[in-house]
């Protein structure tokens, strides 16, 4: 990539694998339990990527063994290889039960640094070795042939709840996908898919076109897709026409809240391009322009995004080595920062049970996932994590994505 955020080079990955291998996890006071189980993707680089699952069962978080771990997956798509996977990046849980696969673990690998194709897969819970996908794995490419413009995915979320009476098109169904595209289109995307995308019912996430010709034939198209895109009349009439834009700018986290407005952490290109947090209305696609733009100034490289109960945006930020709690409104509410954190670099992010959520991070440089206990509305926390998944036993040296377990 050419223009790469801190963490997301080929050339640091590399770094902290050879750094991983050389040297021994140093292991911190901390032993407590976790108090949620979490699923992981340690991302692999140029080693194969692992998908680990830890259980709260009561025992020392801290160099502990993974009750499962997914490992050097060969999957098969319909009939068709696909490489193992490789440079993991988001993990998120399926919990609507809804039309795509049975409350599935979804995981996104981003090979298209080293070559291979960019690729979600399901797995079922509780798939441990080398796991095939569930109903198989999205490519979104056929002989070759895009049909969607997957380029470095980092982040999935999924809608629990059904939205209506949008503009055209905008439709929100139960159980719908939604992937932020770090590259691709101009400055990133965001790609909506429908509940059964990956499956065998529809394995190249068609849906229903929302603008058919008249009279209408039974006509579907590729998932529906937000990004900064040129307009073209008879090619792409969903593109931008200037000064228009979907303000997106190398997006990372991807999140719905509780009325499917989507929120998208921007990590922007650090000394160059701004950071920030924006939100689009339901089902948005094409040139569709923010009505909510907050942490403007405050965020330097956001990472990867969690929205809790009452609607507060959790954002880490990966070269402030921090943890920020957004209002809706852009209010900084918490701010978790500080030499006691142990944050060095911390990118997945996710949230515990309500109402008084505990905060999980995956920090890549630190080689573990860290639990913060009583964070919530509470000003600037220097504070020590209540839990760590650390050390040699826990098989994971450089995390990217944490996922809590329903």
């Amino acid at each position: 990539m050419t223009h790469g955020r801190d963490g997301f080079s080929l050339a640091h990955r590399a770094a902290l694998i050879v750094a991983a291998l050389a040297a021994v996890v140093v292991m911190t006071s901390t032993s407590y339990a976790i108090d949620d189980s979490v699923i992981v993707t340690n991302q692999g680089g140029l080693l194969a990527g692992t998908v680990s699952t830890f259980t709260a069962n009561g025992h020392k978080a801290k160099n502990q063994k993974p009750s499962a771990v997914i490992s050097n997956a060969d999957i098969s798509f319909f009939g068709s290889a696909v490489p193992a996977m490789d440079v993991l990046t988001g993990v998120e849980i399926n919990p609507t039960n809804g039309p795509g696969v049975f409350n599935a673990s979804y995981v996104l690998s981003n090979l298209s640094l080293l070559g291979g194709p960019d690729v979600m897969s399901a797995f079922a819970p509780g798939a441990t070795g080398a796991s095939t996908a569930v109903a198989g794995t999205i490519t979104f490419a056929e002989a070759g042939v895009p049909i969607v413009p997957f380029s470095m995915p980092q982040d999935l979320a999924f809608a629990i709840t059904p939205s209506t009476g949008g503009a055209p098109g905008t439709d929100v169904a139960v159980g719908d996908v939604f992937v932020s595209n770090y590259s691709g289109g101009e400055t990133g995307s965001v790609i909506h898919f429908p509940p059964d995308v990956g499956t065998a019912l529809n394995p190249l996430g068609l849906i229903d076109d929302p603008f058919p010709p008249i009279p209408v034939p039974p006509v579907q198209i590729p998932a529906l897709v937000l990004e900064d895109s040129v307009f073209d009349a008879m090619t792409n009439p969903f593109g931008c026409v200037a000064p228009a834009s979907t303000d997106l700018l190398g997006p990372v986290g991807v999140k719905l809240d509780a009325d499917n407005n989507i929120w998208v952490s921007n990590s922007g290109f650090r000394g160059a391009f701004p950071s920030y947090i924006t939100e689009y209305p339901p089902g948005a696609f094409g040139c569709t322009p923010p009505i909510n733009l907050i942490g403007l100034g405050t965020l330097v490289s956001a990472g990867y995004l969690a929205i809790d109960a009452d609607g507060d945006l959790w954002v880490t930020d990966l070269s402030q080595r921090a943890v920020f709690e957004f209002s809706s409104a852009g209010v900084i509410l918490a701010t978790i920062e500080g030499k006691k954190t142990g944050l060095k670099s911390p990118m997945g992010i996710s949230l515990g049970a309500e109402p008084s959520p505990n905060v999980y991070v995956a920090d890549e440089q630190a080689g573990g996932i860290f639990e913060y206990e009583d964070a919530e509305d509470g000003g600037l926390l220097n504070i020590k994590t209540a839990a760590r998944i650390q050390g040699k036993k826990t098989k994971i040296n450089q995390p990217v994505g944490v996922a809590v377990l329903p």
